[in-house]
């Protein structure tokens, strides 16, 4: 405990030394910096960055991309619409041809004995009244 109480002392007997060096250099730090801001300068021209020397031409630039990005785009916009519309003519045309082909083969495959009896029935001329009993017996012979 003694030892503390003398550094104690000690503190106390330095703290005003300490103080007037802090006071001292505070107000040699306050003189150095009023000295400095006090003092005429000269402007010194700082060379341009290349975003100075290029702005000009960066924004010419970037200006043309937008004008042909706003004329292409409706362009190929418009030429995708009429090559979608190409190709649903041609799958309309390839259904109408695939269709057509396939009436032609069933007609092709129509019989001949199926098509003569059909023509036979197309133009055969109903029987008359008169002769309708003559009719039933020339039925009746060709079932048997």
């Amino acid at each position: 405990m003694t030892h503390d109480k003398d550094r104690n002392e000690k503190f106390e007997q330095e703290d005003p030394q300490v103080e007037a060096a802090l006071r001292n250099f505070r107000n040699s730090v306050h003189a150095w910096s009023e000295q400095e801001f006090s003092r005429p300068r000269a402007m010194v021209p700082r060379p341009a960055t290349w975003l100075a020397r290029w702005h000009k031409p960066l924004v010419a630039a970037l200006g043309c991309v937008v004008l042909v990005a706003g004329a292409s785009v409706p362009v190929g916009v418009r030429h995708q619409h009429a090559v979608a519309a190409q190709q649903q003519a041609q799958i309309v045309e390839q259904q109408r041809k695939a269709d057509e082909a396939a009436r032609q083969l069933a007609l092709s495959k129509v019989d001949d004995d199926q098509l003569m009896a059909d023509v036979d029935e197309d133009i055969a001329q109903a029987t008359p009244a008169a002769l309708e009993p003559m009719a039933s017996l020339m039925r009746e012979t060709k079932t048997k």
